[in-house]
């Protein structure tokens, strides 16, 4: 078994790198293949927004033609600027149910992270906050939704074995749309927040009208986040890659913005699952994986919620609900049959209970780490 640091000239390694979780996961119905050109972007440093701050190195674990695993390590400086500390982050953890083959891999990254200077490393994390992350504890009998990681389930213990504990879980839910429930109460707290409180909700028809309110979002975004312990700012062009790919799935009629006057006080990510899709596409946007994602924003019948977030000031005054019942309204009648929601920290206690006043079950759990070098 051999560890290779993947040089960016060494085309083969990076193929074999991009390629490994495809063949890993060929016969896992569960698993939601993502588009290869995203996984050979990472690798790219000089295209990818995160290298104008960030340093990688990638890894994979080898036996002769075979590939057993692959891992990467990210130095965000932006990341530890933002925090004062010298963390490392590992993320594209993939590997055979084999402890030395992970061990080796984990070895390599523990390595480039202390010769950098680093004491700490955590994850799985990717190269910008949008990027999925965690290790699956739960819910492996079910389908992955879009952007969600899955795995194995043998995965916690060999990063486990590799020294790392539990830094912090997250929840993802469902809940059926005709189950949905919006209390009368939470009904009526959302009409009050309306008419006292000055909020009014923007409504959408098409993604050229959300795009004026992308830098009011955006400023809001970081007033409301940046006391979170996985945040740091990113950069105007890390936002536009982030921005890019949300519009690109957006359902405008999902799309709940709260405003004071013209001050975005909240939002609400939600749009539609094309899991269904990229499933059908199979890692490949051409010659046809474009229409079976078309087909799938078209169809879905599955709405993903990835969070809320309100400014600090407008917090317990009632916004979220008046959200929620916007989104709520969007839903019923819609084509859409089922609400998920995604990646909900275990102790954001006010997120869980919002979902929990609306009935979602939660059936799946994450699990992000962190180790001391």
């Amino acid at each position: 078994m051999h560890i290779q640091s993947i040089e960016p000239a060494d085309r083969r390694a990076r193929q074999r790198f991009v390629e490994f979780p495809y063949r890993l996961y060929a016969n896992t119905p569960q698993w939601v293949p993502p588009l290869r050109t995203s996984r050979a972007e990472a690798l790219d440093t000089a295209r990818h927004p995160a290298y104008q701050h960030a340093r990688a190195a990638f890894f994979l674990a080898t036996e002769g033609r075979d590939t057993l695993g692959t891992l990467a390590v990210i130095e965000n400086q932006r990341y530890n600027e933002h925090t004062r500390q010298q963390t490392a982050f590992f993320s594209f953890f993939d590997c055979i149910n084999d402890r030395q083959v992970s061990q080796g891999l984990f070895d390599a990254a523990f390595e480039w992270a202390q010769r950098r200077g680093l004491n700490r490393i955590i994850g799985p994390r990717g190269l910008v906050n949008s990027d999925p992350g965690g290790v699956l504890l739960e819910g492996f009998e079910f389908p992955a939704v879009m952007s969600v990681p899955y795995n194995f389930n043998y995965y916690d213990a060999l990063v486990a074995a590799a020294g790392f504990e539990k830094a912090t879980d997250h929840l993802s839910g469902t809940l059926e749309a005709d189950g949905f429930h919006f209390p009368e109460k939470v009904q009526r707290v959302a009409e009050l927040v309306q008419k006292r409180r000055g909020f009014r909700l923007l409504a959408f028809r098409t993604v050229d009208e959300i795009k004026p309110w992308i830098p009011k979002v955006i400023e809001a975004h970081l007033a409301i986040f940046v006391d979170n312990h996985e945040f740091y700012p990113p950069t105007p062009q890390e936002f536009d890659a982030i921005v890019s790919s949300l519009l690109a799935v957006a359902d405008p009629r999902l799309v709940q913005i709260a405003v004071v006057d013209d001050l975005v006080a909240g939002f609400i990510l939600a749009y539609p699952d094309l899991s269904s899709g990229f499933c059908r596409a199979r890692g490949r946007l051409y010659p046809f994986g474009w229409a079976h994602l078309l087909y799938a924003k078209q169809h879905s019948k599955v709405v993903m919620v990835n969070g809320l977030g309100i400014r600090p000031e407008y917090r317990g005054l009632g916004s979220n609900a008046l959200m929620y019942g916007a989104l709520y309204n969007a839903i019923r009648g819609s084509q859409y049959q089922r609400l998920e929601a995604v990646m909900v920290n275990e102790v954001n206690f006010p997120s869980k209970a919002d979902n929990e006043t609306m009935g979602v079950r939660w059936y799946k759990r994450h699990r992000s780490y962190e180790r001391r070098l």
